[in-house]
């Protein structure tokens, strides 16, 4: 069901909302280009090892929540290709690159795969990941009748390993 004034369906909005975190990584704005870049590149969740070896997130992302990882220090960021393996529900995720001239480089929504040019050299490589609810949940925000915020917020738990 779309949103209302809106021609977007559920599936289209989280696609748009997933490439605007892509492009929040490196602050992407060409109108603002020059004011963003002390920003840029300065997102980094926290993650844990866990038994199996997977990766996972200090906190899940929830609806519409987003979790940005450096994988600078998990991968060789002079290899040509990377690869991902993720368990996890309703997600949009995906690689972004940032070059050595500071250009960004987007991978797929999705993608279990990312290539990096060959006359291009990756300076960050970051893996992007979002709850993405299926279902849209109306969530009030506090009033005068109902001061608290919501707490029960879905979390969307996944884990993960990138390679190369």
């Amino acid at each position: 069901m779309p949103f209302a004034g809106c021609r977007l369906n559920q599936q289209q909005f989280c696609d748009e909302m997933f490439r605007g975190y892509q492009h929040l990584v490196n602050f992407d704005f060409k109108h603002a280009r020059k004011e963003t870049r002390k920003y840029a590149c300065t997102f980094d969740t926290e993650v844990t090892t866990q038994k199996d070896g997977l990766l996972r997130p200090k906190d899940y992302p929830e609806e519409y929540g987003f979790n940005a990882i450096k994988l600078d220090d998990k991968v060789d960021l002079n290899a040509r290709s990377f690869s991902l393996q993720i368990n996890g529900n309703q997600l949009r995720y995906g690689f972004v690159g940032i070059t050595t001239e500071d250009e960004e480089i987007y991978g797929d929504i999705n993608a279990t795969s990312f290539t990096v040019p060959n006359d291009k050299t990756l300076i960050h490589l970051y893996l992007i990941v979002m709850g993405a609810p299926v279902l849209h949940d109306q969530i009030p925000l506090p009033s005068e009748e109902n001061p608290e915020p919501r707490t029960d917020l879905k979390e969307f738990p996944y884990s993960f390993m990138a390679s190369f």
